[in-house]
This record gives structure tokens, sequence and C-alpha cells, in this order.
């Protein structure tokens, strides 16, 4: 039942404040524009920052709601966070605050890497590794094993936890682009996480990631196609951070990784475009469609979608057959669901 009412809370919040900050980032001139529409039209950015307050405030009011029905023992819910879950938010909040700092200043692709390793730190304190994890092919192997002179219990404390963190929240960020496509497969992804903790009757510690749901369906609303406003980097590496630090918290390690197998591919895309301009530019040959600054395609007239190469994965089928953007979108829906589908019947 507390998973409802936050849920709902955070939706409600979510879907009321974010007409107001529509109207006031546009008037402060926090606007980007939208390459995949005819014409020069311009959407207002960083409404992430909705997610994360309509999820702070969500969490509070349900704790205070929470508190109070049972002092009149009306109920008997939880009127605190456990320690994992105010880790959690913790990290959640400390990565949509970089994101936000990341779209003030645009950090450098290495600092992306290098910098949020250590913003796992509050779950990293906490949390505590199981006491053996499961390695296909191996089996069961005790996290008292040494490697390289390290105990697996405390590379995967110390190096595993913030690496996937961080990874996870990298994965989502550059997976986006098209109206919708980032939030849309961020709900889809989320929930299946939390529909796994459901069937494997594993619920605790996951009322940050309830919350985060709530809001981002709400935000949705707005997002999807055709955007009224986008999300920005505040928003993917929080909702990042949110299904990465679920994916440690559970121990989904295995299942988290066939989730997530798109987002995945279109990073490796994205490192071999990246070798393949570097290639070019050594070679003394021209670069073309492999350019390192190409960011964005762009539309036809007609609304169709003209993309300059296949190398990122949003961009596959528009430059193989003619399609709209939220046609793409769609695409990119079914092929994160199939995936998600498979994730649900491993354990691991």
């Amino acid at each position: 039942m507390e998973y409802v009412i936050t849920f709902t809370v955070a939706f409600i919040l979510s879907i009321l404040m974010t007409p107001k900050f529509i109207v006031r980032l546009r008037k402060h001139g926090f606007v980007v524009r939208d390459y995949y529409k005819v014409g020069e039209v311009w959407i207002p950015t960083m409404g992430g920052i909705i997610v994360i307050i309509s999820t702070i405030i969500s969490v509070i009011i349900c704790l205070l709601l929470f508190r109070i029905l049972n002092l009149f023992a009306i109920s008997s819910m939880p009127t605190t966070l456990t320690p994992i879950e105010f880790a959690y938010l913790q990290v959640i909040i400390i990565y949509g605050f970089y994101g936000l700092i990341d779209d003030e200043l645009s950090i450098g692709r290495a600092m992306k890497i290098i910098i949020p390793l250590i913003f796992a730190y509050p779950l990293v304190s906490i949390i505590s590794a199981p006491e053996s994890v499961h390695i296909p092919l191996l089996g069961d192997v005790s996290m008292r094993t040494v490697v390289f002179g390290m105990s697996l219990y405390r590379i995967y404390k110390y190096v595993i936890i913030p690496v996937y963190i961080m990874v996870v929240a990298n994965l989502v960020n550059m997976h986006s682009g098209f109206n919708g496509m980032q939030c849309g497969l961020s709900i889809i992804v989320l929930l299946t996480l939390i529909i796994k903790t459901i069937i494997d009757s594993s619920m605790s510690n996951i009322l940050p990631a309830v919350s985060v749901l709530g809001a981002l369906v709400g935000f949705f609303y707005y997002n999807k196609y055709p955007s009224r406003i986008f999300e920005g980097n505040i928003g993917s590496f929080a909702i990042g951070a949110t299904i990465g630090a679920l994916i440690i918290i559970k121990k989904y390690l295995i299942s988290g990784f066939i989730i997530l197998l798109p987002h995945t591919v279109n990073f490796l895309m994205y490192v071999y475009w990246r070798v393949k301009c570097w290639s070019l530019k050594r070679a003394g040959r021209e670069i073309g469609p492999y350019h390192s600054s190409i960011k964005f395609g762009s539309v036809k007239d007609d609304g169709t979608l003209l993309v300059r190469n296949r190398l990122t994965l949003k961009w596959v089928l528009p430059y193989h057959y003619p399609m709209k953007e939220w046609q793409a979108v769609i695409s990119m829906y079914a092929l994160t669901a199939v995936f998600c589908i498979i994730g649900l019947f491993i354990p691991y």
C-alpha cells in the first residue's frame, strides 16, 4: 500500500508541476532546439528537476502521512526510510545535481566517467555484498575468493557498485535524442525491475525507485511526442542512477545487463563511430558522416527523419527506411520491451 500511495503522490505532483515549469523555463531562456521538427522549434529543457523535486516531496509527504495514520492505528506503514533507501535517495539527488552542472557547463565525456564514480559512496558505505555471486559457466563463487590480491567482496563493494551505477547513468544519458525516448525507455526498464522485485518477493528498499517511477510517468505526459519539455542531463543522470542503484540493491547484475542490452549496444556503436572517425582522420581521408561533431540529424519537409549515419541505435531504422520520429521511438520501446521480458526470467 505504501508503494501505491508514494507512486500516486509523485505522479500527481509531477503532472501538476510540469506546466508551470514549462512556462518558467521558457521565460528564463532554458530552451534547446528540437532538431527533428520542421522549422526552428525551441523546447524548454532541464525538466528532470521536476522528477527529482516530485520524488523528494512525495517521499516526505508519504512518510508524514504514514506517521499520522499510524498514530490513529489506521495502518502500520513505515514512517522512516531504511538506511539503504536513504542512501539510495542521496545517490539519485547527487547524480541529478551533477547532471544540472553538465547542462550548464557541458562537462567533458572523460569527466562523466571519472567524477561520478564517487557519487555511489552513500550506497557503498552501507550496502553489503552477497556471500556468493553467480558467474555464468562458473556457477556460485564465494565472495571470499581472492583475485589480484583483493577479495571479491572488496572488488564488488568498492569497484563494481560505483562502476555499475556510473555506467548505467551514462548509458541512459546517451540513449536519447528523440521526443519521449529516454523517458519512455526508462519507464519500461524501471517498471520491469520493480515487477521483478514483486515476482521475487523482494520489495524492500525500493521506495525511492517507486517514487521516481511515479514522477517519471507524470512527466512523460508532457515529454512524449511531440515534446513540450525535455528532461535534460539532470533528468537522464538522476533516472540512470535510479536504475543502476536499484539493480545493485537487488543484486540483479546479470538480468540488469540483459535488460539494458539495447543501451549497451548503442554505446558500442558510439565507440565504433569514434574509432572510425579517428582512423579516417589519421589516414587523411574524408570523414564525412563520421565526423565527431555530428550529434543530431534533421527532418524533411514531410517530417521524415534524415540521419547522417547508422552508428547510433535510434538511427539504424531511419537510415534504411523512411520513418518519422514517433515511429523510431516506438521501435526503440519495442526493442527494449523484448529484453525487459527476457530479464524478468533471469534470477541473478
